[in-house]
């Protein structure tokens, strides 16, 4: 190595530690500048499991994932208790082990006076049943607007690095649901989905359980309400489903 190529070498590494300098400086400037954010941002991510199935709507529990994040805004009550209310979204998949999916059909029945008025039914329907299909996945998405409540109790106090213990519950609004589709058929892959009610239940209600340390934690929902509120698909109409899984918070 020449002097020349020393010397090239001093300058970069000496431009490379003005400029750390430099941006250390400006991120304390930014951060002085920038307004704390009163609350944390929670995330939790786990899988749903079905109760009240019928065989048609057999989950499968790896595809029936559920995707939730919040505002949380944490209010000390005392110095191991917090009480936790948010607001967030809440986004669920029920997947399905058949291939079958659920869609909307149109029947008539006649009143007393003998007129004919439509009547709304959910039915089965097999995914490409006339055999020239090949069924890869088939899933019904339910995103709901949610509010969650937590009571939490913090061993040792209000520690990031200690143990909690949470109990708490929610009220959800469904704004979307849709039935999605994989298959292949001729070699090619096609996706279907259809958007519609489905005569879900609107309102959703749960009660959850949480056991942690500083922002880690694992959680266990129950969903109280049945996923149908009327006219569900044969053997569906108790069809209701608890998820369990990971949480992150404190961003």
């Amino acid at each position: 190595m020449n002097i020349n190529s020393i010397k090239l070498s001093f300058l970069t590494l000496g431009m490379l530690l003005i400029n750390l300098v430099s941006f250390a400086q400006l991120s304390e400037e930014v951060e002085k500048l920038t307004p704390e954010f009163p609350g944390e941002v929670q995330i939790d991510f786990g899988f749903n499991l079905s109760n009240g199935r019928p065989a048609e709507l057999d989950f499968n529990w790896f595809r029936s994932k559920s995707f939730a994040f919040y505002y949380i805004k944490p209010m000390e009550v005392s110095p191991n208790f917090s009480f936790r209310p948010g607001i967030g979204l809440s986004l669920e998949k029920l997947g399905q082990k058949h291939n079958r999916t659920i869609v909307n059909t149109v029947e008539f029945e006649s009143t007393a006076d003998g007129v004919q008025v439509p009547v709304q039914t959910l039915t089965y329907d097999t995914i490409q049943g006339n055999g020239i299909g090949e069924f890869k996945k088939s899933q019904i998405a339910l995103n709901h607007v949610e509010l969650p409540f937590e009571l939490r109790y913090h061993v040792g106090g209000r520690n990031k690095n200690k143990i909690f213990i949470g109990v708490g519950a929610s009220a959800a609004l469904l704004f979307e649901a849709h039935t999605k589709v994989k298959y292949e058929k001729f070699g090619h892959m096609y996706k279907e989905k259809q958007k519609d009610d489905f005569n879900l239940s609107r309102f959703r209600y749960t009660a959850f359980g949480r056991i942690g340390i500083g922002s880690f934690g694992f959680f266990y929902k129950w969903h109280f309400t049945d996923v149908f509120s009327s006219g569900a698909p044969e053997g569906a109409d108790k069809l209701g489903y608890s998820t369990v899984g990971i949480s992150l918070s404190g961003f």
